[in-house]
């Protein structure tokens, strides 16, 4: 650990990135990463920290890691919030009206920057190596020293050198245009509670319920590969009892009316588990459209109908009609 140069303590540290940004942030860079003749950009990403004494850390103290730098010090916040909202109240066909959330302020605090290098191909990648990195060290952070040592993520920015500029990024979106209209009649709430009902008349209704909860974060998740993981959760709590997938094909053979050995080569249910399982035991982070996450929330959807007796909605055929599931599959 070392202090910022004594040139650069003189002052006090409060952070403003709606008037000078760049230069607040950009005095934490080391000047190794700088290359001459290249694209220079730099992610910056800023956390609270928790029950730590403001006053051991006025002065910014870095921490070099592998590929990252970390700064705390105390200081107030100025900064722009890229978040971007939809505004239900405004809707025109198939128009949405959006906003930024703008300005925001966080009193004097102890904060956490974490700084590393990102590629220009990158910048927009939610995978790229420079937020890797970084998220690999709070997590390291969080293993050491608990989650108070990176208890918050307040904003992401990056840096480019060349240009003495900062640019704030958001986190993705999703157009709500994309998915169906809400069904609120009274036939479309009698069907929650129908549903409700037979789930509490179930033997094994916690493994349903807790296989509602993974659904639930999988649907609201923006990762997609994260969304895969969570939705393979839901369905192996839904449908399994271990890593087999047979109760899962035999399930949806019932429901559609098919033979397993249909159900096996219609569904494809078994190279999905495949795909989950070079994820996570190999570290695989592939890239696929939102398209294979409307198929598995589908897929969920029609085994939750059969397991509780009602009629198989088939919302999984409806998205295989506009999905080349084989092709999605060779792809990644």
């Amino acid at each position: 650990m070392s202090d910022l140069p004594p040139s650069n303590q003189a002052r006090e540290f409060d952070i403003d990135l709606t008037t000078r940004g760049f230069s607040d942030l950009a005095q934490f860079v080391p000047e190794s990463w700088i290359k001459p003749g290249e694209p220079n950009l730099i992610i910056v990403v800023c956390y609270s920290v928790f029950l730590s004494d403001t006053a051991s850390f006025t002065t910014p103290q870095l921490i070099e890691f592998a590929n990252v730098r970390a700064a705390i010090f105390t200081s107030s916040l100025r900064f722009m919030s890229a978040k971007i909202e939809f505004d239900p109240s405004v809707q025109s066909g198939n128009s949405l009206q959006a906003r930024i959330e703008g300005q925001k302020t966080k009193p004097k605090s102890v904060h956490l920057f974490l700084l590393s290098p990102l590629k220009e191909s990158e910048k927009a990648s939610l995978r790229s190596k420079g937020r890797q990195d970084i998220n690999d060290i709070a997590s390291l952070l969080a293993v050491c020293n608990g989650r108070n040592s990176a208890y918050e993520k307040i904003f992401e920015v990056i840096l480019d050198l060349n240009k003495a500029q900062s640019t704030s990024s958001s986190s993705a979106v999703v157009n709500p245009l994309s998915f169906a209209k809400p069904d609120f009649s009274m036939k479309g709430v009698e069907l929650v509670s129908t549903l409700e009902t037979r789930i509490d008349g179930l033997d094994d209704k916690e493994r349903v319920r807790f296989s509602l909860h993974w659904f639930l974060d999988a649907v609201y998740e923006i990762d997609h590969v994260d969304s895969l993981l969570k939705f393979w959760i839901a369905l192996e709590a839904i449908a399994m009892r271990d890593s087999n997938v047979r109760p899962l094909v035999e399930a949806l053979a019932k429901g559609y009316q098919i033979s397993n050995d249909e159900a096996k080569t219609k569904f494809k249910i078994g190279r999905i588990q495949n795909l989950r399982s070079e994820i996570v035991h190999t570290g695989k982070l592939p890239v696929f459209s939102h398209a294979l996450l409307d198929y598995l929330q589908a897929i969920y959807v029609d085994l939750l109908f059969t397991k509780t007796g009602l009629s198989c909605s088939k919302q999984a055929e409806k998205v295989l009609s506009h999905l080349d599931l084989d092709k999605t599959l060779k792809s990644i």
